[in-house]
């Protein structure tokens, strides 16, 4: 996180679109929980204005990250029990992910 260059999701990735992990059924929720490197639940459905809440339950730090040409988020470190408040505002999918462990994914689709 402290990194000049954090890192970013693959050319691959941003291409073929979310993880195979995170195309599970969509949740409709505005509330997610990080824990064993994993967000739970990996998809989300929100109404566009909607915040999505993000929540590390987990015993060591985590960081969300949204790189998206329509939304830029990061929400900097996350120490156990943060919480990073995500606006969307906008439709369409979005595809979230964490900087210190960038094979958590998440999709989020905003209606």
């Amino acid at each position: 996180l402290s990194r000049a260059r954090p890192p970013r999701p693959s050319a691959q990735l941003l291409a073929t679109g979310p993880a195979a992990e995170a195309s599970a059924p969509a949740v409709a929720s505005t509330s997610v929980s990080q824990k064993n490197k994993q967000f739970k639940p990996g998809a989300v459905t929100l109404a566009r204005g909607q915040s999505l809440t993000i929540v590390n339950d987990d015993t060591r730090p985590h960081n969300v990250r949204i790189y998206d040409p329509r939304l830029k988020f990061d929400s900097g470190l996350q120490e156990p029990g943060d919480k990073a408040v995500v606006p969307m505002s906008l439709p369409g999918k979005f595809e979230a992910f964490c900087g210190i462990h960038p094979n958590m994914r998440l999709t989020i689709e905003v209606q």
